[in-house]
């Protein structure tokens, strides 16, 4: 996915930087809902990872100050985009759903599935390729 900021419509991936440089991912539906794995971290200081769900929030919660970014499908992801109708359909599925892991099963990774249908997330794979490549 290629990111940057721009208007979103329903069904695109939706990302927001927090002060730690890292981002938060999420599913747009509208201005009022972002359906979401966990609000932005930023907002829920001392919630344990047991605790965080599959949730909504409008667009203020989702931000929490920082500034909205929409991701597209690059040529190799187009053909595994779903439709945004499947995208959202599949976000829903999900709502309520715990199992929230750091490395494992993240807000990115949620987004992806929903997006692409594929378990991804770019953070942890940088984190796992710097580590590989320590002497």
């Amino acid at each position: 996915m290629k990111f940057s900021s721009k208007q979103p419509v329903f069904g695109d991936m939706v990302r927001v930087q927090m002060p730690n440089g890292l981002y938060h991912f999420g599913v747009y539906v509208s201005d009022r809902e972002i359906i979401q794995f966990g609000f932005n971290p930023t907002a829920r200081a001392g919630v344990r990872a047991c605790d965080v769900e599959v949730c909504t929030s409008d667009l203020d919660g989702f931000l929490n100050g920082g500034v909205l970014e929409v991701g597209e499908a690059e040529a190799q992801d187009e053909n595994k985009r779903k439709s945004p109708e499947d995208t959202v359909f599949s976000a829903r599925q999900r709502l309520g759903e715990k199992g929230y892991h750091i490395l494992y099963n993240n807000c990115e990774h949620f987004a992806y599935e929903c997006v692409l249908g594929e378990n991804y997330c770019s953070q942890t794979e940088t984190l796992r390729f710097f580590f590989q490549n320590i002497p």
